[in-house]
């Protein structure tokens, strides 16, 4: 699953997922554009990226979200070499709250940052795809299964299977490929003090995923290291589970 030489753009790099992907991807000799918002704890993952063994490595301070970010982050993909090979948009938030509690602004944000934005980095870099590029976007399990106080969540994350399944019929003819996985629970920043704080919601948790253990994102990086290399070279339009078995029920 080699990847020197190959330019990759990552955001959500700056901790969780995003940055086991980028070190994974780093680890197979691909030459990284890191972008996340935090721009210190960005910096500490460029170094630990160049130490996994990144051909070169650049960080990006950027709020995706932000008017004019796309276009920003494929200039600075583009300073690593003539074109983008791999694409993985993983920036996202997970914003909790029952339709008794939450407010259309909410809705919008959520929306806005796990679907738009990929969409719109997608749009920019669309030009310099190389040929057999490949797109990795970052579903959830929540996109195909119901889950409480989630539902703007759980709206962009089916949006991000369809976005997938649609874009992989009209990217082909360029033989580019874009897929998803989808992780199950995952601890990070995001869900640590809930987990660890409140024995019964793990074990809540624990009961719905058969391996019987809470995933860890160096376990769903390499995923994505698979879905980007030449050894996936004939898969496009899939979602791909990395949940412990949750939606197998």
């Amino acid at each position: 699953m080699a990847l020197d030489g190959k330019v990759a753009v990552v955001t959500g790099a700056n901790s969780g997922i995003g940055e086991a992907i980028a070190t994974e991807l780093a680890a197979s000799g691909a030459r990284l554009l890191l972008v996340a918002r935090d721009e210190q704890r960005l910096d500490a993952v460029r170094q630990a990226a160049l130490a996994a063994g990144a051909g070169a490595c650049e960080a990006l301070a950027v709020d995706v979200a932000a008017p004019g970010a796309s276009a920003e982050i494929v200039r600075a993909a583009l300073r690593l070499g003539e074109g983008i090979d791999v694409l993985v948009p993983c920036a996202g938030i997970f914003n909790p709250e029952s339709i008794w509690e939450t407010s259309i602004d909410n809705f919008d944000a959520v929306l806005g940052i796990n679907v738009r934005a990929p969409y719109e980095l997608i749009l920019h870099a669309r030009p310099h795809l190389r040929r057999e590029a490949s797109i990795v976007l970052i579903s959830s399990i929540l996109g195909s299964v119901g889950f409480p106080s989630a539902s703007a969540y759980s709206a962009s994350k089916g949006a991000i299977e369809m976005l997938v399944r649609c874009l992989a019929r009209e990217l082909a003819e360029r033989e580019i490929r874009i897929n998803a996985i989808a992780p199950g629970i995952i601890k990070t920043a995001i869900n640590r003090d809930a987990i660890d704080g409140d024995p019964k919601y793990a074990a809540w948790l624990l009961e719905r995923i058969p391996l019987g253990h809470i995933g860890a994102p160096e376990q769903v990086a390499p995923t994505v290291t698979f879905l980007a290399s030449r050894a996936a070279s004939y898969i496009t339009g899939a979602v791909i589970a990395v949940d412990g078995g949750w939606v197998a029920e």
